[in-house]
């Protein structure tokens, strides 16, 4: 998996449409727009070889995130799904599988309130990044 991490002043998102790999359940999961102030942005590509060893893989991630939030003043985390992180993706069952363990493993460390942008959606995004060395 790769992910990108970003603090943010404001990140704002919105479906424009869907892609080929569209679940619609995805909706029911997560926002089809959304907008937080201050968060840490986690863009997230899940690749080839991820959906072998998920536990591990969100362990990481996890790992990550924290460790990069209890640097942070911030109590927003973005969960973004980004296929330009990657030329070997997983599948799209298996991205999904991965963005949900990730948010529910998230959700029981009470540090963030979560917000999730669907999986296999086109969708527009704006960030104002902090720019600081982290």
């Amino acid at each position: 998996m790769r992910i990108l991490l970003i603090h943010a002043d404001r990140f704002s998102f919105r479906v424009t449409g869907e892609t080929s790999v569209a679940l619609p359940t995805e909706l029911d999961k997560a926002k089809s727009e959304g907008e937080v102030g201050e968060a840490l942005v986690a863009f997230v590509a899940a690749e080839k070889g991820d959906e072998t060893n998920v536990g591990s893989v969100v362990d990481q991630v996890i790992e990550q995130v924290l460790t990069v939030g209890a640097q942070l003043d911030t109590d927003n985390l973005v969960i973004y799904p980004y296929a330009h992180l990657s030329s070997t993706l997983s599948s799209p069952r298996g991205a999904v599988k991965l963005l949900d363990e990730i948010c529910t493993r998230m959700q029981s460390h009470n540090q963030f309130k979560i917000t999730r942008a669907p999986f296999g959606y086109y969708k527009a995004f704006e960030i104002s990044c902090k720019g600081h060395p982290l």
